[in-house]
């Protein structure tokens, strides 16, 4: 049951509301049920409440639509209606009053009924036959309401104790909060990939908190999620929340001690999915990016990554993902790139940062040059404060990590160099959340103690690419790509391609300023062939079978080797007009440089 209800002048007279299964009344204490279905509808009521002075009984229903799996026999699809019922008859048969709110409590006084109902406060001086909301209160959700004297409270969510006095005609006149306020822990801010203006938040205590005006106003979103006390609110509570990207309506929730809750009804409804999951101390949830399979990390340093696929509706079947760095005790973010499904970074708290680029087959350590301090953090001893891990939706290479003693250092390359990017946070505050924008423009903190703050990124900034044969790449860089030619179609004018060592027989066209380096040199590195179009392009270290500029100036052609008569070009073609058609500037096999301009010898 979610609320109970106990006449105050019928001993042994109860009634109990579950949601989904109905309202059930009994007449001898509990020793016997009956289910009550007339003018119902099978939600359940949040609260009820007995007026004392009519003797009427108030339901607030729930609201919650069900999937197939989800339903019971004969309840139909889509029965949701949420709103506050009456009954006269001690809840034998019921009425709806006010449609569309979702009721939460109810206070009376003398010739008033008071409801509490999404956020905000209504009164009815007719026993519900009418109702009017009650203006100037607190734009929070309000889960509870009493009537002292000629106060009335209102508690809310996250925002304290709220008062009103009592007027003429039982009006509310709002006097402010005077709390209390319970502190917040863990709080996390998540976006949803295409649907602007949906939010949600997690925090402990509170839970789940889903907007869908962009923050102007807040719901709670707990429903089917256990309560429970913890012995450490500041590590422990509603850590991980991950959505499909591919649907926004599947999201899923890491509980630390309770595993994985998932939706497929955008919060509306959570079921526990822990199938197979042996830890289930969750610290981090990932979904891949085409939404087939997702990932939790937990805190058991000998197996602490598991992996499920999404595909079957209310369940996951987790099992053992590939090893996980050995002794680094638990995964608290994970990030998969998008372009090679193969290569993940996770960091491990409290040992550091590590990477795979071959599915978990083989780990490395990313933690270079870091210089992550120490605090008592728990009250017992000191533990390094890696935390936190976001990735650049725009360059899966460029993350970000947050840390116990809030610092946060950013790489461009996967995590083979770090720099500090923590500039105007607070020193005290640990990193409990990372979000990005889908533009790659901004990079979101939360801080505890600091609230959230903001800091703008340059998604335009230039990039280090990475192509390899067999995408392994032999250096860092923010992307890594199997042909040439895919990563010069995509780079940025002012980017860096390093090409790795191996043979690739491809015509490139390159027809932007761009860098293209090989990284070992002609004598480890055959690119069939290279045609520029693009001003103050560079290409070098390559052996080719040719080399031609089309029409191009700034153009730099260095430690080239052509194929056939070993022609070495270190060569830079500045200002120059551009030749006519027949004068292009080629080199082939055989060595002959067309145009006098960039004529050189062997």
């Amino acid at each position: 049951p979610i609320s109970l209800a106990i006449s105050p002048d019928q001993p042994g007279l109860l009634l109990a509301s579950t949601h989904i299964y109905g309202l059930y009344r009994s007449q001898d204490a509990g020793s016997h049920w009956q289910l009550v279905e007339d003018g119902l509808p099978k939600v359940g009521f949040n609260a009820m409440a007995w007026d004392p002075d009519t003797g009427d009984l108030y339901g607030g229903a729930c609201s919650g639509s069900f999937p197939d799996y989800l339903r019971p026999p004969g309840l139909p699809n889509g029965d949701d209606a949420p709103g506050l019922y009456r009954s006269t008859d001690g809840g034998l048969t019921w009425s709806p009053v006010l449609a569309g709110v979702v009721g939460k409590d109810f206070a009376f006084a003398p010739g008033a009924v008071y409801a509490a109902a999404d956020d905000r406060v209504y009164l009815s001086t007719d026993r519900g036959g009418t109702w009017l909301p009650q203006p100037g209160g607190p734009a929070l959700g309000i889960s509870a309401v009493a009537v002292g004297g000629s106060r009335l409270y209102a508690g809310t969510l996250g925002g304290g104790v709220y008062t009103a006095s009592i007027g003429a005609g039982h009006t509310l006149s709002w006097l402010g909060t005077h709390g209390p306020a319970a502190e917040i822990h863990a709080i996390q801010l998540f976006g949803l990939p295409g649907a602007p203006g949906t939010l949600f938040a997690t925090s402990f205590p509170g839970g789940v908190f889903k907007s869908t005006d962009g923050g102007s106003s807040w719901g709670e979103a707990n429903f089917g999620l256990p309560g429970f006390s913890l012995p450490d609110p500041g590590r422990n509570g509603y850590y991980a929340l991950a959505a499909n990207p591919t649907n926004p309506q599947n999201l899923y929730l890491g509980i630390y001690g309770y595993g994985v809750y998932r939706s497929d009804d955008g919060a509306a409804t959570w079921l526990p999915a822990n199938t197979g999951l042996g830890n289930r101390y969750v610290y981090s949830l990932h979904v891949e990016n085409d939404g087939s399979h997702i990932w939790a990390g937990t805190n058991d340093g000998v197996q602490s990554l598991w992996r499920s696929p999404i595909a079957t509706p209310g369940r996951l079947d987790w099992s053992a993902a590939p090893d996980s760095p050995q002794g680094s005790g638990a995964i608290s973010g994970i990030a998969i790139n998008p372009e090679n499904p193969g290569e993940m970074t996770v960091v491990a708290f409290p040992a550091g940062v590590f990477a795979t680029a071959d599915g978990g087959a083989h780990w490395y350590e990313r933690s270079n040059n870091l210089a992550v301090g120490k605090r008592r953090t728990h009250g017992v001893g000191f533990e390094d404060g890696y935390y936190q891990l976001a990735a650049d939706p725009l360059n899966p290479r460029h993350l970000f990590f947050g840390t116990y003693s809030g610092q946060v250092y950013e790489t461009r390359d996967g995590g083979q160099s770090w720099t500090a990017f923590d500039q105007g946070l607070m020193r005290e505050g640990s990193i409990y959340a990372f979000e990005i924008d889908d533009a790659g423009t901004r990079l979101y903190v939360s801080q505890k103690a600091g609230g959230v703050s903001r800091r703008a990124l340059d998604p335009a900034a230039p990039q280090r690419r990475v192509i390899s044969p067999a995408a392994q790449p032999c250096t860092g860089g923010s992307h890594v790509y199997t042909t040439v030619q895919s990563a010069v179609d995509v780079a940025n004018p002012g980017d860096t391609l390093v090409v790795c060592p191996g043979a690739y027989p491809e015509d490139v066209v390159v027809d932007r300023a761009l860098r293209l380096d090989s990284f070992a040199g002609p004598a480890q590195t055959y690119l069939y062939g290279v045609v520029v179009t693009g001003d103050n392009a560079r290409i070098s270290g390559f052996r080719l079978h040719h080399l031609v500029v089309e029409g191009a100036v700034g153009v730099q052609l260095l430690g080239n080797v052509v194929a056939g008569h070993q022609i070495y070009l270190p060569l830079l073609l500045k200002d120059y007009a551009p030749p006519p058609a027949s004068a292009v500037h080629k080199e082939s096999g055989g060595g002959n440089l067309e145009h006098p301009a960039a004529r050189t010898s062997p």
